[in-house]
């Protein structure tokens, strides 16, 4: 989901570019869709397209320079690149892909300063949990740098549902460092900083003693998300998200099945994205996924 209020991150200032021989051990400058490339060996030069765009495949990332005399093409594998735990022709969970492809992307940052940082400022966020005796009233407060969310669906059946979930105020018994006594404690996780893009992963499992079990159930969700009813309300800012795209995996296990996509183009247009194939849908097919 793309926040109303966020940045053009189109206008982001641009990336250094690197040399061929730095993509090919792995050190890739991404921007969010395209890579600049302005250095290539000089006898590649001549005709070359700045802006290439790049694909990635079950089992490579391929970076392609278009141009209007020739295509040049670098294939990386995706084990090296994203994870060593990723395999070829292995289908890998979706959730886990992107927290590595933006970990990579985050890696390609780290001289840069933080407002040029693309990851932080699309996808950054903050999350705060807040631990309260029951007994003395002693409030402990963290904060951790958030990503996404990851929600729990079995007992809901909306995403606004799982989000009330999440932040719920819980019980727990806990030892408090303030009046040294074992006792009750309210605990509770808030957003504290809002992303610009918030990405919400429905967790499709649940462990029933040694056997996980997929949660085969539809979750409905919202074209627009208001998040202001899950944060602490301390900034109290609009938090009003339209839902941009939605990543659907179907069949019976983890190991197997399809994964697809919906995205949404402009505010009344949606393409299903299935491999190879991309064609136009209705709005109301993709709110029954």
């Amino acid at each position: 989901m793309e926040k109303e209020t966020a940045d053009n991150l189109q206008n982001s200032p641009d990336r250094e570019a690197l040399k061929t021989e730095e993509i090919i051990k792995n050190n890739v400058d991404f921007s969010l869709v395209k890579i600049k490339v302005e250095k290539i060996s000089k006898e590649r030069d001549s005709g070359v397209d700045e802006w290439s765009p790049v694909r990635v495949e079950p089992d490579s990332l391929i970076i392609s320079v278009e141009s209007n005399s020739e295509s040049m093409r670098y294939t990386v594998s995706s084990n090296s690149i994203f994870s060593p735990t990723f395999r070829p022709n292995q289908q890998e969970d979706a959730h886990e892909f992107l927290q590595c492809f933006l970990n990579k992307l985050e890696s390609c940052c780290y001289n840069l300063e933080p407002q040029d940082n693309i990851v932080k400022e699309a996808f950054g966020g903050r999350l705060v949990s807040m631990l309260r005796c029951c007994n003395c009233c002693h409030l402990s407060v963290t904060h951790e740098p958030l990503i996404d969310l990851s929600l729990e669906i079995v007992d809901v059946d909306s995403v606004p549902e799982a989000l009330e979930s999440f932040t719920k105020i819980e019980k727990i018994e806990f030892s408090c460092e303030m009046c040294k006594t074992q006792g009750p404690f309210e605990k509770q996780f808030l957003i504290d900083r809002a992303h610009s893009v918030a990405t919400l992963c429905l967790k499709r499992f649940k462990n029933d003693r040694f056997v996980v079990q997929e949660v085969d159930k539809h979750v409905s969700f919202p074209l627009e998300l208001d998040m202001l009813h899950y944060t602490n309300k301390i900034n109290n800012e609009e938090m009003k998200y339209d839902l941009y795209a939605v990543i659907v995996h179907s069949g019976f296990s983890f190991s197997s099945g399809h994964y697809y996509s919906f995205i949404r183009c402009n505010p009344n247009k949606w393409y299903k994205f299935n491999d190879e194939q991309v064609h136009w849908v209705h709005q109301d097919l993709v709110l029954v996924e």
